[in-house]
């Protein structure tokens, strides 16, 4: 198994949170990851993403160039990345439209509105566990015990448990959204 992942949004909208998530539940897994962050100066509302490349094999180069999956937490973030992903590839778009770039019929792009899922669950800061679920369930490469075990351990590091039981939640609705 060999993905090449795009995980972008603004500063703020737990991008980076995201990989970890997906990063941690794949090593979890026993698989091989790269992870790479990048983000601009700015705390909130700037350009933040990272890259995830997980295998089952050793990874060479650690920066997906043209990713096989694309989870967009805004527009601007599908608007720059879109023409990146692979044929055959997969876009997940936090409330998005295609706009200029439905003329990409080459992949599978699909819309959650993970912000007002957040906003039902009553914390607006787990959209991106619910675009993680989602993608979990699409791609189907790891267990479910392997994302609840992922983000235990993050939620742990950053002092955040109290927060585990919504972010599980989120997770079943991205994971549900699939049906």
């Amino acid at each position: 198994m060999y993905e090449e992942l795009i995980i972008a949004g603004a500063g703020g909208q737990g991008s980076l949170f995201a990989g970890d998530l997906i990063a941690e539940a794949h090593i979890l897994k026993g698989r091989n990851v790269a992870l790479v962050p990048l983000y601009g100066p700015e705390k909130r509302k700037g350009k933040s993403m990272c890259s995830v490349i997980v295998s089952d094999e050793e990874i060479g180069c650690h920066v997906a160039e043209h990713p096989d999956v694309l989870i967009a937490m805004n527009q601007s973030s599908l608007d720059e990345f879109l023409l990146l992903v692979k044929p055959g590839g997969l876009v997940i778009g936090n409330g998005i439209s295609p706009g200029k770039n439905s003329l990409r019929t080459d992949i599978e792009m699909i819309q959650i509105d993970a912000d007002a899922i957040a906003h039902e669950l009553g914390n607006n800061a787990v959209a991106n566990i619910v675009m993680v679920g989602a993608y979990m369930r699409k791609r189907k490469f790891v267990e479910w015990v392997q994302l609840l075990e992922g983000l235990q351990t993050l939620l742990r590091k950053e002092g955040k448990e109290g927060v585990f039981e919504v972010n599980r939640k989120a997770l079943e609705r991205g994971v549900s959204y699939w049906g």
